[in-house]
């Protein structure tokens, strides 16, 4: 934003010295066709709306860079020779201490750039409304003929519209002035005048800062008239001229405001014009011919840029003698500066930063989650993170099983309460997990849990921003619970039977009595279901009897690893896809009436 202000400040500046002289020049070539008048005001146009310019040797325009961006800029504060070591390791805090800008810098040049836009917003509503409003008084108009139509609600003839733009008179016009005032809006519609006048408005709302565009447009809207009027009456006796001028003077308005639309026919210069018209008199060919070389030369002059002298803005070596160079200029010297010396500073966080080996935990099922148990520490709708003295684990809920393990005893970060306790963090998109052991104060762990790697480096946590648990007045309900957001809807991942890592499994129901065990036995009887074996029959609960126990190996779709189910049944042939479907499906008439599971298990 702040190249485009200060672009248009520069074009700005440019045109003003363009309008001074085109309305000097107006007045020099009063007794010049009003239409090359209208020809001075195009070349403005060009000035105002042209982001580039030829280059000449006889330009008299200003440079096209009187304003540079680094007026509006305050200088970045680089950390620079001793004071480097000095300087955090963070990358987003160096990144602001060497390429940052003052923040009043910035206030200042937004605060600018917010007051010219809301100007233009402004300058383009009050054009809007004034439009609708009229729209609104002619709607009930009639058509007399092609594009001419008669209206109660207005008391003066104007042309609305731009693209089929048309003529509206009022009701009470007479015969006399009909002729008038259609001939000076038929030639407005020829001239194209209902186009020219609303791009100068919208020119007008971009540099609305600017005093001369106001001057120019004001004159523009003059000229405008004063042209069509002139080929209007060039053909017309002195009779004719002066019932012209009565119409000019029944229909003249006073006080109008500026506006982009519409042409209307008394609405500018009314005196000024009734003077031109009652004066007229054909120009001579010599005066054509002087004012047409006239606009030719002030186009060469200030529509062109001044050249740039020798070795400006360019990266030319320094000759000999010289006593000035712009070959790179102090911004662009001090941004190389800035980015080697951050480029050093992150070569030596990266050599301070220790890769760590990642070991899988040891797991004794049967042990408990220690003194103060398992904590839930992050949970997305794939995954949750979750762990205890016992190792830190990422559980996917798609495919039902560990994806990742951590030993925490190789580096310190086994413990859970005491002086060496180990603070964890994951960051908000699960894909880092940050370990601090307090009693190492200027050090963490950072394990990167899509690619299974961890480094040693320098304790910043505000390098990250982190997942944040939900608090509630239950200490032990945040520890094993972790919400997120799916689909516009919270839901919670919950821990349950906290006591060994056997029994250890979660839900995403806690008000359910059902829960998705983490941690399987190894083709372990791990279901609960208690039975005695006699006479070579498996007797449960006294009443149910079965033939067989087997143990049933498989893979479940979509599954990366096999399982096993271990069951009590009457059916010698039963298969694990039989009793994997069983499991998995709503539909009674796949559950299996002569077989229960007593175990399952995964097979790594």
């Amino acid at each position: 934003m702040e190249a485009v202000l200060v672009k248009l400040l520069n074009m700005s500046i440019q045109a003003s010295l363009l309008i001074t002289v085109v309305a000097v020049l107006r007045l020099t070539l009063k007794k010049s066709p009003k239409w090359l008048h209208c020809l001075l005001w195009v070349m403005v146009a060009v000035r105002l709306i042209c982001p580039f310019s030829i280059e000449s040797n006889v330009s008299l325009a200003p440079a096209d860079e009187i304003v540079k961006i680094d007026d509006f800029i305050v200088e970045p504060n680089i950390v620079t020779g001793e004071n480097v070591n000095a300087v955090t390791r963070n990358e987003a805090a160096l990144m602001e201490d060497v390429s940052s800008r003052n923040p009043a810098g910035n206030d200042l040049t937004g605060m600018i750039s917010l007051i010219w836009i809301l100007g233009i917003i402004l300058m383009l509503s009050y054009a809007l409304i004034s439009s609708m409003r009229v729209y609104n008084r002619i709607r009930p108009s009639i058509k007399i003929r092609d594009n001419i139509y008669m209206c109660d609600n207005i008391n003066s003839p104007f042309i609305f519209g731009i693209i089929r733009p048309r003529i509206y008179i009022p009701s009470i016009i007479s015969g006399e002035q009909m002729d008038s005032v259609i001939g000076h809006e038929e030639a407005h519609i020829k001239r194209y005048d209902h186009m020219w006048k609303p791009l100068g408005y919208v020119l007008l709302a971009v540099y609305w800062f600017n005093p001369f565009c106001w001057l120019a447009y004001i004159l523009l809207c003059r000229d405008i008239e004063l042209a069509c009027d002139e080929k209007v009456i060039k053909n017309m006796d002195i009779e004719q001229k002066k019932v012209y001028s009565r119409v000019l003077l029944s229909f003249s308005e006073r006080g109008k405001y500026i506006s982009v639309c519409p042409l209307a026919f008394g609405e500018i210069g009314v005196n000024e014009r009734i003077k031109s018209v009652l004066n007229y008199k054909k120009p001579a060919f010599w005066i054509i011919v002087a004012s047409v070389i006239a606009i030719i030369a002030t186009s060469v002059l200030f529509l062109t840029n001044p050249k740039k002298e020798a070795g400006e803005n360019n990266n030319q070596p320094l000759q000999t003698g010289q006593e000035e160079t712009v070959d790179v200029s102090d911004e662009q010297k001090k941004a190389e500066e800035a980015e080697k010396e951050l480029h050093q500073l992150q070569e030596q966080e990266e050599k301070r930063s220790k890769e760590i080996n990642v070991n899988v935990p040891d797991i004794d099922l049967s042990a408990n989650t220690g003194a103060d148990g398992s904590t839930i520490y992050y949970a997305d709708k794939d995954k949750f993170i979750f762990g205890g003295s016992y190792g830190l684990f990422v559980y996917d809920m798609n495919k039902k099983h560990i994806m990742r393990s951590v030993d925490l005893k190789p580096i310190g970060c086994n413990y859970t309460q005491g002086d060496s306790y180990c603070e964890i963090n994951v960051t908000k998109d699960g894909s880092k997990v940050l370990l601090h052991p307090y009693d190492r104060k200027d050090e963490m762990y950072v394990y990167n849990v899509t690619d299974n790697t961890m480094i040693l480096t320098e304790y910043n946590i505000d390098d990250y921003e982190l997942y944040e648990k939900e608090k509630s007045e239950n200490d032990e309900w945040d520890m094993h619970s972790a919400s997120y957001e799916d689909g516009g809807e919270t839901k919670i991942i919950s821990l349950i039977n906290d006591t060994t890592l056997g029994e250890l499994g979660y839900s995403d129901n806690p008000v359910m009595s059902y829960y998705q065990p983490i941690f399987f036995y190894e083709a372990e009887e791990n279901m609960g279901v208690e039975y005695e074996e006699k006479d070579g029959k498996y007797i449960v609960e006294g009443d149910m009897v079965f033939e067989y126990k087997k143990v049933l190996t498989g893979r479940s779709p979509n599954a990366e690893c096999d399982s096993k189910f271990i069951v009590l049944t009457n059916n010698k042939d039963i298969t694990f896809e039989e009793v994997n479907k069983s499991i998995l499906s709503n539909n009674s008439d796949n559950w299996l009436d002569d077989t229960v599971i007593i175990g399952m298990g995964v097979v790594e």
